[in-house]
């Protein structure tokens, strides 16, 4: 059996950010496929992306076209609020970890995305070698 060394509570924090962050980004995702879902069964589609969920939104911002009825746009709209404060958690998060990386001692290792790698394996020894490597051994 293998054992392995119990995480600092600031790894276990760092950890928590990413796995947060994750969280968000799949709502986010469940939220903008049903965007679409829903409009699509008006026949209302638009352009795979960022630019198409956004050119969806105007369209349920857009209280003169009659393509889609008040009922559903107001329902949509809750939706578009949720996606956009969703937008928001994830930005903050970013933030978030940025800071968190630069104030870690993994940062010597490269991009924060490496951090939940790190973080996952506290026992992963230094090696001037690892300084310039992106991926943990």
């Amino acid at each position: 059996m293998r054992f392995v060394p119990t995480k600092t509570v600031e790894q276990q924090s760092g950890l928590m950010l990413h796995r947060a962050r994750h969280l968000f980004i799949r709502q986010q995702t469940a939220v903008i496929n049903s965007i679409r879902a829903y409009l699509a069964e008006f026949g209302i589609v638009a352009l795979v992306g960022r630019r198409g969920v956004e050119q969806l939104l105007e369209v349920v911002a857009d209280t003169a076209d009659r393509r889609l009825p008040e009922v559903a746009r107001a329902c949509l709209a809750a939706v578009g609020s949720q996606l956009r404060a969703l937008k928001a958690q994830i930005l903050e998060f970013d933030r978030r970890i940025i800071v968190w990386h630069r104030s870690s001692a993994t940062a010597w290792y490269g991009p924060a995305e490496m951090t939940p790698y790190l973080i996952r394996s506290p026992s992963r020894k230094r090696k001037k070698s690892d300084a310039g490597s992106a991926l943990p051994n």
